[in-house]
C-alpha cells in the first residue's frame, strides 16, 4: 500500500470517529441516557432530587415534584394524607416505572377503599435513612400536608443509619449536572465517588426513632412501622442485630410493625434489597391489608 492509501485510510478512518460518536448518541438518546435524574445537596437532609424534573431512563418514567420527591403532592388541605416515609426500597429509582410504585398502587386502591381522594406521599431517596426523612419532613410539612398515617419504611441496616452529609454534588450514583448521553456513561463509569464513615450510632437506643415519634405524637399521625427484609434475612429467616434492635424498639414503643420477612417471596427481589415491580405491587397489597385507614377516615 502506498504513502498516499495510507493516508486517505487514515484520513477516512478519523471521519468514521464523530459518525459513531453522533450514532452512540443517538442510541443514548433512545434509552434516556442524557436524561437521567439530578440530584443536589441540602444542608438539612443530606441531598435530594432536584425538583420538577421528569425523566425516562429505560423506558422508565419518573415524575420528581416541587419538593424533589417521586410522585404527588397534597392538592388541598382538607386531602386525607399519608407519608410513606423511607430509602430506594420504595423509591425505585430509575428501575421503576412511576405507575408501578407500590405508593401509586396504594394510593389508588386507598381512594377506591375509602371513595374520595387520597394523596399518599413517597417521601424517600435512595440511602435516606430514618433521620433523612424526619428532618425533611420537619423542614416541608406545611407543604406535605397534615397526615392521618405515617408508615417509615425500613431496613434492618437502618436501625444505625446517621446523617453524614458527605454528598456535595455530581458523583458517580448522584449526578447534579446535565450532560449528553455518552457524557453520562462515561461520568458513571470515571466520576468521582464521595464515600464517608457515618457518625458512631448510639448503641443504647436509637434517638431518631424517639424523635419520629413524638413528631407523629404532635402531628397527631398514627405512626407504623414497615420492616422490609433483605433476601438473606428470607433465606436465613432470621434478622440481623440492628433488626432485631428495630423490632423491640416498636414493642416497647406499641408501634405498629409489618413484617415483609414473612410476606414477600425471593422472586419479589430485583436483587438483594430491592424490589422488581411485582414485588412494588406485593407491597402495595400488603401496607393495603395491613395498615389500618381509620386514621383517615
Amino acid at each position: 500500500m502506498s504513502t498516499t492509501q495510507k493516508n486517505q485510510l487514515k484520513w477516512k478512518s478519523l471521519a468514521l470517529i464523530p459518525a459513531v460518536g453522533f450514532g452512540l448518541e443517538l442510541l443514548g438518546r433512545a434509552f434516556g441516557l442524557h436524561a437521567v435524574p439530578l440530584y443536589e445537596p441540602d444542608p438539612i437532609f443530606e441531598y435530594r432530587f432536584q425538583p420538577n424534573q421528569e425523566c425516562a431512563v429505560f423506558g422508565k418514567k419518573l415524575r420528581i415534584n416541587a419538593l424533589g420527591l417521586r410522585g404527588e403532592l397534597p392538592r388541598s388541605k382538607s386531602e386525607s394524607v399519608v407519608w410513606y416515609c423511607g430509602d430506594s426500597v420504595i423509591n425505585g429509582g430509575i428501575h421503576t416505572h412511576e405507575d408501578s410504585l407500590a405508593t401509586f398502587k396504594w394510593d389508588a386502591a386507598l381512594e377506591e377503599q375509602l371513595g374520595r381522594p387520597i394523596t399518599t406521599v413517597n417521601v424517600s431517596q435512595g440511602s435516606w435513612g430514618p433521620e433523612n426523612t424526619l428532618s425533611f419532613c420537619r423542614e416541608h410539612k406545611d407543604k406535605l400536608g397534615k397526615p392521618g398515617l405515617i408508615v417509615l419504611a425500613l431496613s434492618s441496616h437502618d436501625w444505625d443509619d446517621r446523617m453524614a452529609f458527605c454528598y456535595t454534588g455530581d458523583s458517580r450514583d448522584m449526578p447534579s449536572k446535565s450532560r449528553s448521553a455518552i457524557g453520562n456513561v462515561l461520568h458513571k463509569l470515571t466520576g468521582p465517588l464521595q464515600h464517608c464513615h457515618p457518625p458512631q450510632a448510639d448503641l443504647e437506643g436509637n434517638k431518631e426513632m424517639d424523635e419520629w415519634m413524638r413528631f407523629a405524637n404532635e402531628l397527631k399521625a398514627n405512626l407504623c412501622v414497615y420492616l422490609h427484609p433483605t433476601q438473606g434475612e428470607i433465606l436465613n429467616q432470621s434478622r440481623s442485630n440492628q433488626g432485631q434492635k428495630l423490632m423491640a424498639w416498636c414493642h416497647e414503643h406499641n408501634v405498629r410493625l409489618v413484617d415483609g420477612m414473612e410476606l414477600l417471596e425471593l422472586d419479589h427481589f430485583r436483587d438483594g434489597i430491592h424490589l422488581n415491580e411485582a414485588g412494588q405491587a406485593e407491597l402495595a397489597e400488603i401496607f393495603l391489608s395491613h395498615f389500618a385507614t381509620e386514621s383517615l377516615d
